[in-house]
């Protein structure tokens, strides 16, 4: 393309602007016209866009990809996130943490198959022309299947099964900010760890470079952990607002920690306990709660959550790279308040949720699916 740092910018930013485009509107779509054609849609941008980026020769027309990207991503995000929670309503937690694994499985396996490219002094191409090829036959298949009626979710049951009255009605303001807000925090944590733990390794824990790097492996392999086995607690034992709350007060605590003594083998090990908290779907478990306290219009609270997630993506580059000026230990002792917010915000979701639903038992063994 013949462009400098300053151009590559640019390009990239296109995709956040075109996320925020759709998502602003995307999930009313979607709960209007259903999710089938807008997912369809999607996965015909993703396709165009991994094409074209082989053929793309300006800043401009690169430009017009990344916010195609954006787009497609989401189009797929306001109506495939609400029609997986359709197609298992009686375990819609279950079936959002999972979208975190499968988005882990692909982080992981991407840049072996980079690596893989690059070793054998392969053609780039190839990564683009694979992802077109997965991406299109995945729609070919998609449009072939049924999808489930937009009905609203299943009420709330207790461990016999029987179905929880509502002592209450769910309010937009607060539990419904609340959550949407925690779709800011919980981006905004996940992002900064991934960015900034490397450089506070190095920097602030005196780490080697490369022992550095190795923390977001770490935090990996925590995360990994935490999806599976958070997935079978959500659909066997425990609700999803509780790990909401749970989860970032944990991971508050630990970079409060991080922050106050800062060495090489704490860092090591916090970043498995980040990984496993931070990293574990706490945006996924938000929208499985959304979705439990508002059982109608899918797509709207899809869309409510993840428009805050795209805001985080803008602003916590910038924040962050503001801080870095100063002190790297500064974005940490940032990421340490935030994620104590995004576990206050979900106490207060929480504290409705149980004058909501009194009925419903924090942990209930095999009798009340979340």
């Amino acid at each position: 393309m013949g462009t400098d740092r300053a151009g590559i910018g640019w390009v990239v930013s296109g995709m956040g602007i075109g996320k925020l485009i759709i998502m602003l509107f995307g999930g009313a779509l979607s709960d209007k016209f259903g999710r089938k054609p807008f997912i369809f849609i999607g996965q015909v941008g993703f396709v165009l866009f991994f094409l074209g980026v082989m053929f793309s020769t300006s800043v401009a027309m690169g430009f017009a990809l990344s916010v195609l990207c954006g787009m497609s991503n989401s189009f797929i995000d306001s109506s495939g996130l609400p029609a997986l929670m359709e197609c298992f309503p009686s375990s819609p937690g279950t079936a959002s943490i999972m979208v975190k694994a499968f988005v882990s499985m692909g982080q992981f396996a991407m840049p072996m198959f980079i690596m893989y490219i690059y070793n054998n002094s392969l053609w780039f191409g190839w990564s683009f022309i694979a992802c077109a090829i997965l991406m299109g036959l995945n729609a070919l298949f998609l449009l072939t299947r049924g999808f489930p009626g937009m009905d609203d979710l299943p009420p709330a049951k207790a461990a016999d099964g029987s179905v929880i009255q509502q002592a209450d009605k769910p309010r937009f303001f607060p539990e419904g900010i609340c959550l949407s807000l925690i779709g800011y925090t919980s981006t905004a944590s996940f992002t900064i760890m991934l960015l900034w733990l490397p450089i506070y390794g190095s920097d602030i824990a005196g780490m080697e470079v490369v022992q550095a790097k190795g923390l977001v492996s770490h935090f990996a392999i925590g995360s990994l952990c935490a999806v599976f086995s958070t997935a079978f607690l959500v659909k066997r034992m425990i609700k999803p607002i509780y790990f909401v709350f749970a989860y970032p007060l944990v991971a508050a605590v630990v970079l409060f920690l991080v922050y106050m003594y800062p060495s090489p083998s704490f860092c090591v090990a916090a970043a498995y306990i980040l990984g496993f908290t931070a990293g574990g779907g706490v945006l996924q478990l938000a929208l499985a709660a959304m979705a439990e306290l508002f059982t109608f219009g899918k797509g709207k609270i899809t869309s409510a959550v993840y428009t805050l997630n795209n805001i985080s993506i803008f602003t916590v580059p910038v924040i962050t790279g503001y801080l870095a000026q100063t002190n790297a230990a500064n974005i940490i002792l940032f990421d340490a308040f935030l994620t104590a917010l995004g576990a206050l915000l979900a106490l207060v979701v929480l504290i409705r949720y149980r004058k909501i639903y009194p009925g419903v038992p924090v942990i209930a063994f095999s009798g009340s699916k979340a």
